[in-house]
This record gives C-alpha cells, sequence and structure tokens, in this order.
C-alpha cells in the first residue's frame, strides 16, 4: 500500500524528470535551430550575391557590344565576371537613387553639377563603387547620372560634359549605358521618376 506522501513523492520525480527533459530537448532544440540556420540571419557576402546582381544587371546594364554578357556570352562566366557584373548593378541602383532625389530636389533647368554637392543624399549614395563622384547633367526636366566608370583613376571631371537637351533626349530611359569610353550613363525624366530600387 502507499501512503499519500510516498504518492506525491513519486509524482513530484516525475514531475521534474519530465521538466527535466523537456529544458534538455527545448536547449537542443534552439542550440541545433541557431547552429543549422545561422546562414540565413548572417548578412551574405558579396561573392554570394554576385550572381543575383548579375543577372539583375543582365537586364538594367546596356553594355558595349563585345562585352561579356550573362546571357549571350559564348563562354562559361567567371567569378571575375560576375563582380565586374555587381559592381555595374551597384552603378545602376546608386544611380536611380541619386538621379530620383535629384530631379525630386532641384530646380528644373540647365545645369551640370557633380554628385559631392548633392546635400539631399546621404554620403555613401553620392559616390559609384569605384570611390568617385557622380555627374549630375540636368536639361529642364530630363536627367543625366554619370559615372567615369571603374576604369578611371578619379571623378570624372563634369565641366568636360556636353550633352545638349536633343541628345539626353534620344537616350534609353533608366538603362546604365556603359560608352565606347567606360563611363556609365542613366538618364531619367522627372515625369516617370522611378522608385527606389
Amino acid at each position: 500500500m502507499f501512503s499519500a506522501w510516498s504518492l506525491g513523492r513519486k509524482i513530484a520525480v516525475v514531475a521534474g524528470t519530465v521538466l527535466a527533459l523537456c529544458a534538455v530537448l527545448l536547449a537542443w532544440a534552439w542550440y541545433d535551430f541557431t547552429h543549422n540556420f545561422k546562414l540565413v540571419f548572417s548578412t551574405p557576402t558579396e561573392q554570394e550575391v554576385a550572381p543575383f546582381k548579375s543577372a539583375i544587371a543582365a537586364a538594367v546594364v546596356v553594355k558595349q557590344p563585345g562585352t561579356p554578357s550573362l546571357w549571350t556570352s559564348s563562354r562559361p562566366y567567371s567569378e571575375m565576371d560576375f563582380r565586374t557584373d555587381a559592381k555595374l548593378f551597384d552603378t545602376w541602383r546608386l544611380a536611380v537613387t541619386l538621379g530620383n532625389a535629384t530631379l525630386k530636389s532641384t530646380a528644373s533647368g540647365n545645369w551640370l553639377r557633380t554628385s559631392s554637392t548633392a546635400d539631399y543624399v546621404s554620403s555613401e549614395d553620392k559616390l559609384d563603387p569605384w570611390g568617385h563622384s557622380f555627374c549630375l547633367l540636368r536639361r529642364g526636366d530630363q536627367l543625366l547620372v554619370i559615372s567615369a566608370g571603374p576604369s578611371a583613376p578619379s571623378s570624372p571631371t563634369c565641366k568636360d560634359t556636353r550633352v545638349s537637351e536633343q541628345e539626353l533626349s534620344r537616350l534609353p530611359r533608366k538603362k546604365l549605358l556603359q560608352s565606347p569610353g567606360g563611363h556609365l550613363l542613366l538618364a531619367l525624366d522627372k515625369s516617370v521618376v522611378t522608385s527606389q530600387p
């Protein structure tokens, strides 16, 4: 015959054992979750996101003929090709951000200035991926954002830029164009200011 005290003791031991097992299982589940899903919560490296940026760059960058492109290249794409395209994507994104802010924050007219004077954007949005200022050329409600490109030793000399309103109106919109000289150009219109990328 069991006494009330021994029955209570057995219930307490069983309950304590069950609680201890639950605590161990919860601790193990938490460790397993954080250990196995660590990449979900970490910031991806530039190498990990380069293929995705390269795929987007194929849609928003117009390269010079003969330049390798993700979808049209006759040879396998190298890691260097992916990194190059990732920088072109970053240039496009920065140029769209800077261009939209410029169209919203500056007066219409005919002017030319450097992005280093653009006090309406953050400092990281004033430079291209190679650390150079952009040139901003405005003709009426049209804007041309110019990067000197990857091979330029320094920021472009904006005062040397000559583009008429007619020339600017013939450029495709919202695409980053690679010039024969290596400059990167993005044309925008105030009437169709794009959303932030």
